[in-house]
């Protein structure tokens, strides 16, 4: 599996990665269940090596399932986690005592990339210079900006708040032009890079959401679920057209495309669709020029300032069956 490297970490990650938080919700058994202990396992097999146990509440059960699956070192793996809000919140507590924690929970293994959320950053600026030094100690390999808007991204970047290298997480919908290219732009020609989240929509790519003359839901969330699936599914098409690769396919070479995006992580615990999104990597891969002629132009639907995007449900052979 392709590899790349980013900023401050002595070990390159590969281009997919897995989230265990939807692996670990629901009935308290499944975090050490035998499906989710042979995802991760499978996941590693693969070539996968990124590991994100930011889990919300269910991030010491995602913990736990990780050391289950792996119990020795392996020097490859890159562990992601978010840094624990008792750390923000208490100013005396050593970041070094938080990321002791993390590995002990861990069975061992230390924590590759550290986020630290963006609603974290008016308190945990002033210790921007512990983190540092914790990297160089070599007890923490990289620390980063999780976001959990894409907007925030962009609007961050236009404050100024960073110079150099630097290394950002945000969701998959950075990349499309509804949310702004404006951090891949200042992030070209630098050694900075981005974690791309959740490229198959929680699994609802394959077009369960979208059947022919269905009504948008009700429920504001599912709204917006709906219509990010839509915008993903005008954005990918083209790069379907012929079989030359299924939605699902198309969504994780989408991510990958910029070289400033080091990875992208999956969040899905089914294992036909982190085998589709493995393959992915095997088919021709989506060239710059290529992704530059399929962005719409502003005020087409899905593009920046448009109108919302026609939905209905697209033909069988736009993904592969199975990937449902």
């Amino acid at each position: 599996m392709e590899v790349r490297r980013v900023p401050g970490l002595d070990r390159p990650v590969s281009v997919l990665g897995v989230s265990l938080a939807p692996l670990v919700e629901g009935p308290p058994d499944r975090a050490l269940g035998a499906p989710t202990i042979g995802f991760l396992r499978r996941a590693r097999a693969l070539g996968i090596r990124v590991y994100d146990v930011d889990a919300g509440d269910a991030t010491p059960a995602a913990e736990r399932a990780l050391a289950a699956a792996f119990p020795e070192p392996d020097p490859e793996l890159v562990v992601m986690g978010s840094l624990a809000s008792r750390a923000a919140a208490v100013p005396d507590v050593p970041l070094s005592t938080t990321l002791e924690e993390f590995r002990h929970r861990l069975g061992g293994h230390p924590i590759g990339i550290l986020w630290v959320p963006e609603g974290r950053l008016g308190r945990l600026r002033a210790r921007r210079a512990e983190l540092d030094e914790l990297r160089r100690q070599g007890r923490l390999g990289a620390w980063g900006v999780a976001f959990d808007r894409p907007e925030s991204v962009t609007e961050f970047v236009a404050r100024g708040e960073w110079t150099g290298p630097a290394l950002f997480r945000a969701p998959y919908d950075l990349l499309e032009p509804r949310a702004g290219r404006a951090l891949l732009a200042r992030l070209e020609g630098t050694d900075g890079r981005l974690v791309a989240t959740d490229p198959h929509a929680q699994g609802l790519l394959d077009g369960s959401l979208l059947e022919p003359g269905a009504p948008l839901p009700p429920s504001p969330t599912e709204r917006r679920a709906f219509e990010a699936v839509a915008r993903r599914l005008i954005r990918l098409r083209p790069f379907t057209a012929g079989g030359a690769r299924t939605l699902p396919e198309a969504a994780v070479q989408f991510a990958i495309a910029p070289p400033e995006v080091a990875c992208t992580v999956l969040r899905t615990r089914r294992p036909e669709l982190l085998e589709t999104s493995v393959r992915a990597l095997a088919r021709p891969p989506l060239t710059r020029e290529l992704l530059d002629r399929s962005l719409p132009d502003p005020g087409e639907p899905g593009g920046p300032g448009g109108p919302s995007p026609a939905l209905s449900r697209p033909g069988p052979q736009a993904w592969d069956s199975r990937s449902k």
